[in-house]
């Protein structure tokens, strides 16, 4: 690492890290456990070179920046059936009518794509359907913020 990104990790610059350590020997263990379990970024460069016929590889921390929490995203989806095999589903209570059994496969089904990110964002979803073309009626069903997209199998 270069020293102005060591100063971003330990938050002191080398000639303190070097101050405290030739006043007392244990700071430098002090200096680094106040570095621990802090989230960073790091921009990374590596390349091989050869020393002692031995290919080793190099890295050198580039940049280094604070997480980002905004910039952070964990994406889940949700596959469901439109032809379920089961006998019970899920519906309002003394609903009547729940559905009509659809002559269709069993493995017809369209997925939910649900992406948060890790300060708390939550995006709308996105709903994937097995169709080559989005029908009209179904397009108009999804609502107009959410995405909507087609594949091959759902």
């Amino acid at each position: 690492m270069f020293s102005s990104e060591v100063e971003k990790v330990l938050g002191m610059s080398a000639a303190e890290v070097g101050k405290a350590y030739d006043e007392d020997k244990s700071a430098l263990a002090e200096i680094a456990d106040k570095a621990n379990f802090k989230q960073f970024v790091f921009r990374c460069r590596a390349k091989y070179e050869v020393y002692n016929d031995e290919n080793r590889l190099k890295t050198v921390a580039v940049r280094v920046d604070p997480v980002n929490h905004k910039k952070v995203f964990n994406g889940d989806e949700a596959c469901l059936l439109l032809c379920p095999k089961e006998s019970k589903v899920l519906a309002p209570k003394r609903a009547r009518t729940v559905y009509d059994v659809d002559r269709g496969t069993a493995k017809s089904s369209l997925t939910v794509m649900f992406t948060f990110s890790a300060s708390g964002t939550i995006t709308l979803p996105m709903v994937v359907i097995p169709y080559k073309r989005l029908p009209a009626v179904i397009a108009k069903s999804v609502p107009d913020e959410w995405g909507k997209n087609t594949s091959d199998n759902g």
